[in-house]
């Protein structure tokens, strides 16, 4: 955007991806709880979603393509959206497969208990969100959209989808759903890719780098 509309030359522009501690998500709880709060059967598939519940997150797709998913899924935020999204919640093949969480200080929990995590974002930077989730060792299934295809590996850590089409996000958390010999591959992949790209302390060697670039450029 910077190089498109304000004309910036690429050499001055530098990106500094978000980062987290892979530890905080190394011991991870036990599942048990999360299924306990909300009534899941153990062994059935269960997808969480982390996202404000708001327009630009476009969490009706995600309940649109949960009407052709199997198992559950757990939307972990709030926002304007809720009740309408309840409501539709409600009724038909989603009553009793979607479950509000609200907003929560520990997402761990959730992570835990997640066979995949999803985000139907129409936009988005880079989310935090999936950055926790691949530190966690889950797998991820999103849309193709802002920042999220540079941490997502197409069939490596995840899949990714067209935003705001429900049958090719169905058809991509049924394909998670039903192999969990990829989900294993996926989010020791996942895990590996944030320790080795976005650890708090690799990304800080890199600032400390990058200023120092600065630094010598400026003094010549």
């Amino acid at each position: 955007w910077l190089r498109a509309t304000l004309r910036i030359p690429a050499r001055r522009v530098i990106v500094l991806p978000n980062a987290v501690e892979p530890s905080r998500f190394a011991d991870l709880p036990e599942p048990a709880e999360v299924l306990r709060e909300f009534g899941i059967p153990t062994g059935e598939p269960l997808f969480v979603c982390i996202a404000r519940l708001a327009p630009v997150k476009e969490p009706d797709t995600l309940l649109a393509a949960m009407e052709e998913a199997p198992g559950h899924l757990i939307l972990v935020g709030d926002g304007p959206l809720r009740a309408a999204l309840e409501e539709r919640a409600r009724r038909g093949p989603l009553a009793g497969r979607v479950h509000f969480a609200g907003s929560r200080l520990d997402v761990r929990p959730f992570l835990s208990a997640a066979w995949a995590v999803c985000l139907s974002s129409r936009d988005e930077s880079q989310p935090v969100a999936i950055l926790e989730a691949l530190a966690a060792g889950r797998p991820i299934v999103a849309t193709r959209v802002g920042g999220i295809p540079e941490v997502v590996e197409e069939g490596r850590t995840g899949w990714l989808v067209p935003a705001g089409d429900p049958r090719a996000l169905a058809a991509a958390l049924r394909r998670a759903a039903e192999d969990p010999s990829w989900r294993e591959r996926a989010g020791a992949a996942g895990r590996d890719l944030v320790a080795r790209r976005y650890a708090i302390r690799s990304r800080a060697a890199a600032i400390e780098d990058m200023i120092a670039r600065l630094v010598a450029d400026a003094c010549g």
